[in-house]
């Protein structure tokens, strides 16, 4: 599996010193934009310009040089500087070992399932590592719901901005050790398995990880039982805190484990427990004999599972009559999700279609909207072989106008707001904001249909060749952005990036949100 395939996208790479062998997607893209919108010259000019930056990029060799070379938001040095500090060399390793600073302490984590849940998977682990004082090594993102490639956290969020905000020091596993390199030596890391506490197995989902491609091979160890959040949905992560805080309760554990042979399968019913054999009846991937318990390395921590911890319930919020918020927002995402914003690249290309779709020159110009998810895809097979019906959505847009109303008559305090912005306030009410929507649904469908019919502009990527032109990623990263962007947010029950999305609403616009009924 080569480098390349990281070559730069959208003017980052993670892949150093490799000059792409293609002419820049950014600069095509940008030529079709252009040449759609009648802004053909100044387009030219400014993907010119980006070839010049990717190939600025690609002339330095040092990981800390790939950091947003703009400095976006004042970000860019203090994030080179962080580099500097987290990491032993400027070039990735052949080994995740040599590459960790002697001085510092670190923590990564495993992913599964879609992008959305990837996220969310991620939000807990940068949490973790702020709580307890470690470097986050930020494993890739998996294609899981398209054909694609593992995609470095860096190009689909902006690290810079992100540190800027937040001072988490954390950084993508590829500036620790190449992808794919034919030379990586093969490493074993064992890891805490927190989904096997939650689920009864390990996180054994090697591709999925994204580990194998640095030649990172995972053991998995027990850990205690914890409690559970709220309505018995997750592992408490203060609970998991204490426990990864604490080294002498960690070593007490590793001796249980040993004594009782943790973690056993479960004893089928009308079997005697007298006659089963602790050492034949040990879960698979368990070794608590004579395996390398995780305390064995005190400076790289390793769960396998961050998606079961936390303190807030992802979708679906249960039971129904519990209002959205407690149980969509918590701790990791208060501290660490809002700080989370898409590249540079996607907000600037989110400018390009809004403002083709709208007809408009200027970004100054996109009228304010009410953003809506539609999901359906798989969600037919999941709930009851039904869709939302889309009158559903409707009514919950016409809700939606009229909560926005509400909060411009009646603002919100700073005391109220705990730190979102107030919203804002255009020449237009709510009642006459347009309604951009997307969904997974192809083009020409009769769903399609309908959303024309009701006047909702829905971003169309196979018109604006949005994969061919920018790669398998920018549709669902697009999308996310063009989402965030609402005034309002209206989403699909269930679904993940329903969630984030309408969170992003709330705390990026000041905005509100609105689940669309699902009966």
């Amino acid at each position: 599996m080569s480098t390349a395939r990281y070559a730069a996208l959208d003017a980052i790479s993670a892949a150093a010193g490799r000059p792409s062998s293609h002419s820049s997607p950014l600069a095509l893209a940008r030529a079709y934009l252009a040449s759609s919108s009648r802004r053909t010259f100044c387009c030219l000019v400014a993907g010119l310009a980006l070839l010049l930056v990717v190939g600025l990029l690609h002339s330095h060799a040092g990981v800390a040089d790939l950091a947003w070379p703009q400095g976006r938001y004042g970000a860019a040095r203090a994030f080179r500087d962080m580099l500097r500090r987290q990491l032993r060399e400027q070039e990735p390793q052949k080994a995740l070992s040599r590459q960790l600073a002697d001085d510092k302490e670190y923590i990564t984590g495993m992913l599964f399932g879609g992008q959305s849940n990837q996220l969310l998977a991620l939000l807990n682990l940068l949490y973790l590592g702020k709580e307890l004082g470690r470097t986050v090594i930020l494993p890739p993102f998996t294609a899981m719901h398209f054909k694609g490639q593992h995609r470095p956290f860096h190009l689909v969020y902006d690290l810079p901005r992100f540190y800027a905000e937040t001072a988490i020091p954390a950084a993508p596993f590829s500036f620790f050790k190449t992808p794919g390199a034919p030379d990586n030596e093969k490493e074993h890391v064992t890891c805490w398995s927190l989904m096997e506490k939650y689920t009864g197995a390990v996180n054994n989902h090697q591709v999925e990880t994204g580990f194998n491609e640095h030649e990172v091979y995972t053991d998995f160890w027990a850990v205690p039982a914890f409690p559970r959040s709220t309505e018995n949905a997750v592992l408490d992560v203060d609970a998991v805190i204490a426990f990864l805080r604490n080294r002498t309760e960690q070593l007490d554990w590793i001796e249980t484990t040993r004594r009782d042979l943790l973690p056993q399968r479960g004893i089928a019913k009308g079997v005697d427990p007298a006659s089963v054999v602790p050492e034949e009846n040990l879960k698979p991937f368990f070794d608590p004999l004579h395996g390398v318990p995780p305390t064995d390395d005190e400076q790289l921590m390793c769960v396998d599972a961050t998606f079961y911890v936390g303190n807030s319930v992802p979708p679906p919020p249960y039971p129904q009559r519990v209002p959205l918020d407690p149980w969509r927002v918590g701790k990791a995402w208060k501290k660490v999700g809002q700080h989370l914003h898409w590249i540079p690249e996607v907000q600037d290309f989110a400018d390009d279609y809004l403002k083709r779709i709208f007809g408009v020159n200027r970004a100054a110009d996109i009228p304010p909207y009410i953003s809506v998810h539609v999901r359906r895809g798989d969600f037919k097979n999941f709930h009851g072989n039904t869709f939302t019906p889309l009158q559903n959505y409707v009514d919950a847009v016409n809700a939606i106008r009229i909560k926005l109303q509400n909060r411009l008559d009646h603002p919100l305090s700073a005391e109220e707001r705990e730190g979102k912005p107030a919203l804002r306030r255009f020449d237009i009410p709510p009642s006459q904001y347009r309604v951009v929507a997307t969904t997974d649904e192809e083009p020409g469908s009769e769903l399609w249909g309908e959303l024309d019919k009701l006047g909702w502009k829905v971003i169309n990527h196979v018109e604006f060749r949005t994969q061919e032109l920018l790669g398998e990623w920018y549709p669902s990263m697009l999308d996310g952005e063009i989402l965030s962007r609402g005034q309002g947010f209206v989403g699909t029950q269930w679904s993940t990036f329903s969630m984030l999305s309408g969170n992003r609403v709330e705390y990026w616009q000041g905005g509100v949100q609105v689940v669309a009924d699902p009966k």
